[in-house]
C-alpha cells in the first residue's frame, strides 16, 4: 500500500493477512546465506520467527516507511490504520510488526503495545509490538 503525493510516492508498508505471515512461512525457512551481509539480514528473520513462533495466527506488517522530510505529517499514521484495516481477517487476531527502541512511541501511539524484544544481529534490541485488529 503506497502514500501519493501527486504522482510522487511519499510512504508505502507492507504486511500480510492473519494465517499468511510472510516472515514465518517464507523468510525464516529460507537457507543461511554464505554472504556475510546478507546473513546478517537472514539472522534477523530467524530471531523474529522465535517471537513469531509464541504468537497464533498473525497479521504482520514488514515495512513501513514514509518521506523523511514529510514525517510529522501523518503519513505513517494513515499508512498504519489503512494496513490493520485492509489486514482484517473473519476473526480477530493480533497485527504484529518489529521495531527500533526509538519508534515504540510512535508505534504505542497507534494502539500497539510493546511484546517482547529480542536481539537483532545489525543494532540495538528489537521491539515486537502488537494490536488486536478485526
Amino acid at each position: 500500500m503506497g502514500a501519493h503525493l501527486g504522482d510522487v510516492l511519499v510512504g508505502a508498508i507492507v504486511g500480510t493477512r492473519p494465517g499468511h505471515c510472510h516472515l514465518c512461512q517464507v523468510l525464516a525457512r529460507e537457507p543461511r546465506p554464505d554472504d556475510p551481509l546478507e546473513a546478517i539480514d537472514w539472522q534477523f528473520h530467524q530471531n523474529i520467527f522465535e517471537v513469531h513462533r509464541s504468537l497464533d495466527d498473525h497479521a504482520w506488517i514488514d515495512k513501513v516507511g514514509t518521506e523523511k522530510a514529510l514525517h510529522g505529517n501523518g503519513i505513517g499514521r494513515r499508512l498504519v490504520d489503512a494496513a490493520a484495516d485492509a489486514l482484517k481477517h473473519d476473526a480477530p487476531a493480533d497485527l504484529v510488526l518489529e521495531c527500533a527502541p526509538d519508534r515504540t512511541t510512535f508505534y504505542i501511539g497507534l494502539q500497539f503495545e510493546p511484546v517482547t524484544t529480542f536481539a537483532d544481529p545489525a543494532g540495538p534490541d528489537a521491539v515486537l509490538m502488537r494490536r488486536r485488529i478485526g
